[in-house]
This record gives C-alpha cells, structure tokens and sequence, in this order.
C-alpha cells in the first residue's frame, strides 16, 4: 500500500519509541505534508513533555484536550487544503474513535489513511537504551529520569492498558486505509 494522492490526512499509530515522529517529519517534508504532534500541543497547552514524570493519570487526563487541539487543527488545515499528518499514539481505542469520528464528518474516509509504526518492543528498548547512553554524558547527576526511565515507565502503562482492552491498534474496520509504516519507508525510497 503506499500514500496515494487522495489523501488528506494521515494518521500515525503507535507505541511510545517507535519511530512514528521520524517517520512523520520525513513524510512532512518529501511529501509536503503539514506536521501535527502531540508532543507538540501537549507542550504549548501544558508545559508537559511525551514522558511527562507527573504520571500516567496525568496525561491520560490532559490528552483529551491535547487530542482535541490536535484535530481540530488538523481539520482547519485540511479544509484550507492542505495536507495534514497527524503525530500521536493513537492506540486508545475510545479516544482514537472520538478523534477520528470529528473527522470523517468533515472529509470521506478514503480522504484519511492510518501508518502503523509496529516496531517490535525490544528494538524499540534498543534504541532507547541508545538514548541513555547519550543522556547519561549530557545529564546531570539530579534525580530526573533519563529518558530511558521515563520511557519505560510510559511503556509499562501502555502494556498494561493493552491488557485491561484499553489499547488497540486501528484496523480496517474503521473505514479508512491502512498501511505499514515499512511501506511508506519503501515507497519514499523510491522516490529518491
């Protein structure tokens, strides 16, 4: 499957390390896409990183907010015409129904793609035990946690929200395209 034309807005999915904002920002640029990040919102609204040490509870009570900031800028962009992609998790099941029924009242469904960022956890804690290394040089020797801590942490909640049936990733039955984010890595190597 690859990104065709048609498609207004893309929506990347997947756990915290995956690879979903690099794969964003190079979609963003090799295909003129207008960048959106939860990161991004999350931060101007509330001061509050990815892995914010105030908790889970936290940011899952702020992310309703963050996440409706999110579409509805990413709505007012796509009606200016402008492609839009969107940059979160997208694995709550609930919240990601709410999200995206806000746009699939403005825009068709064949308007709206999902890239799925299923890297495997244990490549995903590689890399991220990567980051330590280079946080470790550059940190402090506070009590802050490294992003490795922090990350693992986030992780862990995601895990056991998974279990609970809290977590789910986005499948066809949706409506909307689906596609791999290995795809889209293949389909922008052809390209260049």
């Amino acid at each position: 499957m690859s990104i065709s034309r048609n498609k207004k807005i893309l929506i990347m999915s997947g756990f915290p390390g995956s690879g979903k904002s690099t794969l964003a920002k190079k979609i963003a640029k090799e295909l003129s896409f207008e960048y959106l990040s939860t990161d991004i919102i999350r931060q101007e609204l509330f001061n509050s990183s990815r892995f914010d040490s105030k908790g889970h509870d936290f940011v899952v009570k702020i992310g309703h907010k963050v996440y409706e900031e999110l579409y509805d800028r990413a709505i007012s962009l796509a009606r200016k015409g402008r492609k839009v992609i969107i940059d979160g998790t997208h694995l709550y099941t609930k919240k990601r129904e709410v999200s995206l029924k806000k746009i699939t009242d403005k825009f068709s469904l064949d308007e709206i793609a999902f890239i799925l960022a299923k890297t495997n956890p244990k490549k995903i804690r590689e890399r991220m035990l990567k980051h330590q290394e280079k946080d470790s040089t550059l940190r402090d020797k506070s009590d802050k946690e490294s992003m490795f801590e922090a990350w693992q942490r986030v992780f862990n909640d995601f895990e056991n929200d998974m279990l609970n049936g809290l977590v789910s990733w986005p499948s066809s039955s949706l409506g909307v395209e689906i596609i791999d984010s290995e795809d889209v890595y293949a389909q922008l190597d052809k390209r260049n």
